[in-house]
C-alpha cells in the first residue's frame, strides 16, 4: 500500500543500511509502536471532527485522503521507511503489517524479538498503492544533514569536539567506557578517535553504547541479553547501574553539539523551514481545501535538534534535569496548526501546537539565557503557544544564526590573510 520511491541520486535508489543487517533494523516491536502512533493520530483527528462538512466520521482510508493532502518523506534508511509505512498502516487502517504476536503459537514465523522479513511486504504493487513513502534526492533531503552535506557536518562536529572543555569532560568518562567495554567488548575501539561524528577520547562509540540500553528497555529485555554474560546476575546488576550514566553522557555530548548555533541550524533549520512554510500557507486556505498532512520519518538526533531549534522549554537550563532527555523509540513530534475562534485567516489568527509524544511543548527564547534556564517564553498565543507568525520568526532566527556565523568566519579568514603576499 505504501511503496517507497527513492530518488536515484540518493545512493542510486538503494537503502543506505541494507548491508548492516540485522543491526539498526526495525524489529516487530518497532512496527507495533509506529503503527500504534498512526492509529492514535487517526483517532485524535476523527474525534475532533476534522472532516469535510458532509462526513461525520472517516469510514475508510480514502475518506481521510480526501480531506487531507497527505505526503510522506523519509530518510534513505530501511528502518525509517518501514517506520513511515507502519505509521501509515495505523493511520489508514490498512492492516498490512499485522502483528506477529497475533499468529498461533504453532504458526511459522519469527519470534517477537527477531527481525521481521523486510523484503516481503504485502500490497506494494502499483495497483494497490495508496501513498508513496518518498526519499528525496540527497541534496534536497531536509531530514538528514549528515547525508546531505557530510563534509560540512564533519567540520562543524569537529569544531565542537576539538574544544578543550569537551575533550576534558568526555575524557572523565573513560572509566565508565572501560566498564562498558569490559562487558560489551564490541563497543571498544582499537584506536581512539578524536575527530569526526563518532569522536571520543574515552574509546567507545557512545551512540552504540546508549542504543544497547535503549533497545533492550524498549523490548522489555534484560540488559545483558545477547551478551556473553547473559545469565550472570551480577552482570545484569552492573549494566542496570551503568544505563543511566551512559544515556546521560550521550545526551550531554549532543547538547554540546546543539549549543553551536551553526551546527544546530545546519540540522534543524531545513526541516523547520519546510514545516513553517506549510503552516503559513495553510493559514489562508479555505475550509474545503485539503490541508497539508505531512509525515516525516527520520532519526532521534534530528528530532532532538528540532526540539532545540524551537527552544523547547524542558531542555532549557544546564543545571536542570531536562538536558538528560533522549528521544524514546517511536517518538512522535507533532506541529498542529489551530485557528483561534472568531479570528480570520492570517498568521496571527492561528497558533502552532507542538506535541512530543502527546505532551505539549512550549518555546523559549534560545538567544537569551536559554542555556542558563533564565529564558522567556516567546509564544504570544493562548497558554503561551506560538502564533504561526511567532513560529516563522523562530525559524528565521535559527537560519540567521547560520548565516551570521558564516559571515563572521569569512571576515576572520580575510583578516588572517590580510598580510599574505603570496
Amino acid at each position: 500500500f505504501f511503496p517507497p520511491k527513492i530518488h536515484p541520486s540518493n545512493n542510486n535508489g538503494q537503502f543506505l543500511d541494507v548491508r548492516r543487517f540485522p543491526f539498526g533494523f526495525l524489529t516487530q516491536r518497532g512496527l507495533e509502536q509506529t503503527r500504534e502512533n498512526g492509529a492514535r493520530l487517526f483517532n485524535r483527528y476523527d474525534r475532533h471532527g476534522l472532516h469535510l462538512p458532509e462526513i461525520e466520521h472517516y469510514a475508510c482510508s480514502q475518506d481521510f485522503l480526501n480531506v487531507w493532502d497527505v505526503k510522506v518523506f523519509s530518510t534513505n534508511y530501511l528502518r525509517t521507511v518501514l517506520s513511515g509505512q507502519s505509521f501509515l498502516d495505523g493511520l489508514l487502517g490498512t492492516k498490512a503489517y499485522a502483528s506477529l504476536r497475533d499468529k498461533p503459537k504453532n504458526a511459522d514465523g519469527p519470534r517477537r524479538d527477531e527481525i521481521p522479513q523486510h523484503s516481503d511486504i504485502p500490497g506494494t504493487s502499483g495497483d494497490d498503492a495508496l501513498l508513496n513513502v518518498q526519499v528525496r534526492g540527497r541534496d534536497e533531503d531536509t531530514l538528514n544533514a549528515f547525508d546531505r552535506n557530510p563534509e560540512m557536518m564533519a567540520n562543524l562536529v569537529g569544531e565542537v569536539m576539538s574544544a578543550q572543555e569537551f575533550q576534558d569532560r568526555d575524557g572523565t568518562k573513560a572509566p565508565l567506557a572501560a566498564r562498558l567495554a569490559n562487558i560489551l567488548p564490541g563497543l571498544a575501539r582499537k584506536k581512539r578517535n578524536t575527530s569526526g561524528f563518532n569522536a571520543s577520547t574515552s574509546g567507545i562509540n557512545w551512540i552504540e553504547a546508549s542504543d544497547h540500553f535503549v533497545c533492550r528497555a524498549a523490548h522489555g529485555m534484560s540488559l545483558s541479553r545477547f551478551s556473553d554474560l547473559e545469565h550472570d546476575e551480577n552482570t545484569e546488576g552492573t549494566l542496570q547501574a551503568l544505563s543511566h550514566p551512559t544515556t546521560a553522557h550521550l545526551a550531554w555530548r549532543f547538547r554540546q553539539w546543539y549549543k553551536n548555533p551553526k551546527l544546530l541550524a545546519a540540522i534543524a533549520a531545513p526541516p523547520l523551514r519546510e514545516i513553517s512554510d506549510q503552516l503559513i500557507a495553510a493559514t489562508t486556505m479555505e475550509l474545503r481545501q485539503p490541508h497539508p498532512f505531512t509525515i516525516y520519518s527520520c532519526h532521534d538526533v534530528t528530532l532532538l535538534a528540532i526540539l532545540y531549534g524551537v527552544g523547547a522549554d524542558f531542555l532549557s537550563g544546564d543545571e536542570r534535569a531536562g538536558w538528560r532527555f533522549w528521544p524514546a523509540y517511536a517518538s512522535s513530534l507533532i506541529f498542529e496548526l489551530v485557528q483561534m475562534e472568531g479570528q480570520g485567516n492570517t498568521p496571527d489568527s492561528h497558533v502552532v501546537r507542538i506535541l512530543l509524544n502527546g505532551k505539549p511543548v512550549k518555546s523559549m527564547d534560545r538567544q537569551h539565557q536559554y542555556w542558563d534556564g533564565e529564558s522567556r517564553y516567546v509564544g504570544r498565543g493562548p497558554q503561551q503557544m506560538l502564533l504561526a507568525s511567532d513560529f516563522e520568526e523562530v525559524v528565521g532566527k535559527l537560519e540567521d544564526e547560520f548565516t551570521r556565523q558564516e559571515r563572521a568566519e569569512s571576515a576572520e579568514a580575510e583578516r588572517d590573510m590580510s598580510n599574505w603576499t603570496g
